[in-house]
């Protein structure tokens, strides 16, 4: 799930409903938020620590730092099969 910087109450109570049913044993879920724009009083990081403290989820964050133009122009040119130069 993407932009969950931006997502609104009804967004994030969908989530903490399916993670917190207990008829789905497993459930990975892959969310993406910009960092710079989810304080700690943000109610995706309110919702976050509530996983974790209340129902004992883990919830394991990757840092993604932004890719340099030299990266994009090796990625672009990887998908358009070309040579990076």
């Amino acid at each position: 799930i993407d932009d969950l910087q931006w997502s609104d109450t009804a967004t994030i109570d969908l989530i903490r409903s399916i993670s917190s049913d207990t008829e789905i044993p497993y459930l990975l879920i892959v969310g993406a938020y910009r960092e710079d724009e989810v304080p700690d009083s943000h109610p995706l990081a309110l919702h976050l620590r509530e996983l974790e403290e209340q129902n004992g989820v883990v919830i394991s964050t990757i840092s993604v730092k932004n890719l340099s133009p030299c990266n994009v122009t090796s990625l672009v040119a990887e998908v358009l099969r070309m040579e990076d130069n």
